[in-house]
């Protein structure tokens, strides 16, 4: 439960208020639950992505993924992750070569005061692999343990759901500390196929 308490979705957010973590802790033995609404009174859509959480946190999670499911589970590398986005014609959007706010979940996709997107919820941001949210959504935090050979930081990919059109490009990359925590940052999991598949 401790371990748990610190993973809580927390920090710095981008919402009214930073610092601590969005709902109050449960009594003991009642489980976790995200809250309709977080302690700014922002309601939390139940299909938003995972954020607020730290490489660590991603890792942590994609471990116990692993065990529990008995897969070979892992945060998605780097590489991995442009691919899926680029194809092999090196597009610079998901969707093709031009920009268009409409079809990924950002500042300028949505009237109003931007916050994170349910997961899926824009149909047209989606690479020619299938992958979904990955010019629009959350920034995902990347397996790599150093980013262009820095060991103190971690790459992330992706556009976010209160970025620009230069953050949905799909070549886009960046550097963080991996105990940073946003409401912009997530995570994808991936696994290895077995040899001969």
């Amino acid at each position: 439960p401790e371990e748990a308490w610190r993973r809580v979705p927390r920090g710095e957010s981008g919402f009214k208020e930073a610092g601590g973590q969005y709902w109050r802790r449960p009594a003991p033995g009642t489980p976790y639950r995200a809250p309709v609404e977080d302690r700014d009174g922002d309601a939390w859509h139940p299909r938003w992505p995972a954020v607020a959480i730290s490489w660590h946190d991603a890792r942590a999670y994609a471990r116990w993924a692993a065990m529990r499911s008995g897969l070979p589970l892992r945060l998605v590398r780097e590489f991995e992750w442009e691919k899926a986005a680029r194809g092999v014609d090196g597009r610079l959007y998901p969707w093709g070569n031009t920009f268009d706010a409409s079809l990924c979940a950002c500042a300028d996709s949505r009237e109003g005061r931007a916050v994170p997107a349910p997961v899926g919820a824009f149909e047209h941001d989606v690479s020619v692999y299938g992958v979904r949210d990955l010019a629009g959504g959350v920034k995902d935090w990347c397996d790599d343990e150093a980013f262009d050979g820095d060991p103190a930081q971690r790459p992330s990919r992706g556009g976010f759901w209160h970025g620009g059109w230069s953050g949905a490009r799909a070549f886009k990359r960046a550097g963080n500390l991996p105990n940073e925590v946003y409401t912009i940052f997530g995570f994808r999991l991936a696994m290895d196929l077995p040899p001969g598949r």
